[in-house]
């Protein structure tokens, strides 16, 4: 076998080249099955939200509730809900001397836990209540940051806010 033949240079720039080609389809198809998986993951997970909902009004006060719910495809569980105590104490009306309420501040304590959040399910807790007197318990037009923690079925750590 001569090596310095151009037959021989040419085969083996033909194996080079081939051998190339099987290597770039082997890593694109490797990148594909990841993204997919990824890509997978981020739409089958439980998506937690929390928003102020309206429980009822009347003349003198309207009662709120925190809405707490899961629009993802999957259960979402062990909740936990946090903001800053300096902010809650900012929006709360002037009459309550920074006092926050019991059943606001166990929404955010270390032992409220919602342990289980189907898909396409929400739950509902006393939120104080608007009114003009003195058993308002927020300013008017109240913003409040929370961030909400949970786990999908995988034990999978997710986080919105």
């Amino acid at each position: 076998m001569d090596f310095s033949s151009p037959s021989f240079i040419m085969d083996l720039l033909h194996y080079l080249y081939a051998t190339f080609l099987d290597l770039a389809a082997i890593t694109i198809s490797i990148a594909a099955a990841l993204f997919t998986i990824h890509k997978w993951r981020e739409g089958n997970r439980p998506v937690v939200t929390a928003r102020i909902g309206v429980t009822g009004g009347g003349n003198a006060a309207t009662a709120l509730n925190l809405v707490i719910e899961n629009t993802g495809n999957r259960p979402a569980r062990n909740g936990k809900f946090s903001t800053k105590t300096e902010t809650i104490r900012s929006m709360l009306a002037p009459q309550r001397n920074g006092v926050i309420p019991e059943e606001i501040g166990n929404v955010f304590s270390q032992t409220y836990l919602l342990t289980l959040l189907l898909n396409g399910q929400s739950a509902r807790t006393a939120f104080g209540l608007i009114s003009r007197d003195a058993l308002s318990t927020w300013i008017p037009n109240f913003q409040l940051p929370i961030t909400i923690t949970y786990q999908g079925l995988g034990r999978r750590n997710l986080k919105n806010g």
